[in-house]
């Protein structure tokens, strides 16, 4: 709901994982045991905005003992460890908040100009939703994209407190750890529960294929043809 806190941990993302002296790499990855071989995040402003942090590649080696990033809670303890190192050197850290903020400004100026109409819908659907919720929140529409300059100007304003408080909100927090652990067979199972199940929505006719608008079946021959007796108009 709050915006600009959410653009705060974008940044603070962005010098996590982005930048060439990432915290998160060099705790992770470029170390003599790898515990990870690729970082990402995600931060979703749903109606409680959702972040996640993503490590990739975590060694399930018994014989080594990097295999312990599998182990529940220990990927947990090492980025808190991270996250406390940092906001022990304020003034590196202050030095690569500047920094991001730049390079920041600069991907939203690039996504605007690049993908106007995604980049709009992705900051004003948010708000549409939360609207829909809670009467109470509803703001003029295209508000937060208007907005979007003022909001980077707030935050080179802030001071360091601000951003080493967010610091704190990570340090804080008991995030959920999920372990997913890649399985060859199970993916064929997925795959084949998918066919069973498209072969019989097929199979149901136009009715359930309607409660169903993303999976209404289509192919592409030259043109737009739906396979229903929908009254959607095909467009070239």
């Amino acid at each position: 709901r709050d915006l600009t806190k959410v653009l705060s941990f974008h940044v603070l993302f962005k010098y996590l994982r982005e930048t060439s002296s990432s915290p998160l790499y060099q705790e992770f990855v470029q170390i003599e045991n790898p515990l990870a071989t690729e970082i990402d995040y995600e931060i979703k402003p749903l109606f409680h905005t959702m972040m996640t942090l993503i490590f990739s590649g975590v060694p399930n080696n018994p014989s080594i003992e990097s295999e312990s990033g599998l182990s529940p809670g220990r990927i947990r303890s090492l980025l808190k460890e991270c996250l406390l190192k940092i906001s022990q050197d304020i003034s590196l850290f202050e030095k690569m908040i500047i920094l991001c903020l730049q390079s920041f400004e600069l991907k939203l100026i690039e996504l605007i100009e690049d993908d106007p109409y995604e980049t709009i819908l992705s900051y004003t659907i948010p708000n549409l939703i939360a609207e829909a919720i809670d009467s109470t929140k509803a703001q003029e529409f295209g508000l937060n994209i208007s907005n979007l300059k003022a909001m980077i100007l707030d935050l080179k304003s802030k001071s360091i407190a601000y951003w080493i408080s967010l610091l704190q909100e990570l340090l804080a927090c008991e995030p959920v750890e999920v372990i997913m652990v890649p399985d060859v067979k199970l993916n064929d199972e997925i795959d084949k529960q998918e066919v069973e199940y498209l072969s019989e929505l097929y199979a149901s006719g136009s009715a359930r294929v309607s409660q169903l608008p993303d999976l209404v079946p289509y192919h592409i021959e030259g043109n737009f043809d739906l396979m229903t007796d929908s009254k959607m108009t095909p467009f070239k």
